[in-house]
């Protein structure tokens, strides 16, 4: 059986309402409505952030390649501008 821990916290009276009201229409209890939602939260942030490190590979490998095309210009420019001398 899975351990839980109690979790205290205060929002706003509006927001308590809207909870309140949605787990009355889904015939539920607010602690489970509150559960399952922050681990919908939780979920989608860890989806976010591997997202984001996926992205950062990316932008990485792209950067070193125009590096890598800039650099073989300069080399060209230099060269055509060595042979001029």
């Amino acid at each position: 059986m899975a351990q839980h821990r109690k979790l205290e916290l205060q929002i706003p009276h509006s927001l308590y309402s809207r909870i309140e009201q949605i787990a009355k229409d889904d015939d539920r209890n607010i602690e489970d409505l509150a559960t399952d939602a922050i681990n919908l939260y939780v979920r989608e942030y860890e989806k976010l952030a591997s997202g984001y490190e996926a992205m950062a590979q990316f932008n990485k490998t792209y950067a070193e390649m125009c590096l890598d095309a800039d650099n073989q210009v300069l080399e060209a420019c230099e060269e055509k501008l060595s042979e001029s001398e």
